[in-house]
């Protein structure tokens, strides 16, 4: 369960089988690197003074040797979450996550079933964005990083059970890089979300933040 509090959407992953792709043919995968060309600039909307109301965005994860990318769109506590590559495979079509509140249902488009969970306290029971702003409002800036000639605010959080890093463009209050570890049972998990292709205050229809209709769920 404490993996689900690092990275909601690596739900999917372990909920649903995705052919030839292993854990153990992943675990050679390079980490995340900010600078790579999986980083688009951001979509800058100069003079952002509040957090955004919706975000539009791609995720590449990096969790206990899995790497992975996804596409996001998110507003209040809902958010959806397709994971569209794990390692050098292609998901097709790709493993959808929901996030309803602190519900998370996860299916593939085409099935009549899928999986139902609940999330764990802390962080991971916000929406997305209330994550961005828990941690921008309430830690504690600690530097900053340039990256592409763009800088960015480093800001540090940290509860007795877990703990962010996160670079947040001052132009969105959306971070490049949000690094989190969660203490379980005396051990951390961590891990690194890079964040791709950044649009705020979009348009996101309603369809893609509901559950499907017909859909069978199991816990």
């Amino acid at each position: 369960m404490h993996k689900v509090a690092v990275i909601l959407p690596l739900l999917g992953f372990f909920a649903f089988s995705i052919g030839s792709v292993t854990q153990q043919s992943l675990a050679s995968q390079a980490p995340i690197n900010p600078n790579s060309t999986l980083r688009q600039g951001p979509t800058r909307r100069p003079g952002a003074s509040a957090p955004p109301r919706t975000l539009h965005c791609y995720q590449g994860l990096a969790i206990g040797g899995i790497v992975c990318r996804q596409e996001v769109w998110t507003r209040g506590d809902r958010a959806r979450f397709e994971m569209i590559q794990v390692g050098d495979q292609k998901l097709e079509p790709p493993i959808v996550t929901l996030q309803v509140g602190k519900t998370l249902y996860t299916f593939r488009n085409g099935d009549s079933t899928g999986k139902q969970m609940g999330v764990p306290g802390g962080l991971a029971a916000l929406g997305l964005l209330q994550q961005f702003e828990t941690v921008w409002r309430r830690g504690t800036k600690v530097g900053s990083v340039e990256v592409d000639s763009a800088a960015y605010d480093v800001y540090h959080y940290a509860t007795p059970a877990e703990s962010v890093e996160a670079w947040f463009d001052p132009a969105t209050l959306v971070p490049l890089r949000w690094l989190s570890k969660v203490r379980t049972n005396g051990s951390v998990e961590q891990g690194l979300i890079v964040f791709a292709g950044v649009e705020i205050n979009v348009a996101i229809p309603d369809e893609l933040l509901k559950v499907p209709k017909g859909l069978m769920f199991s816990k």
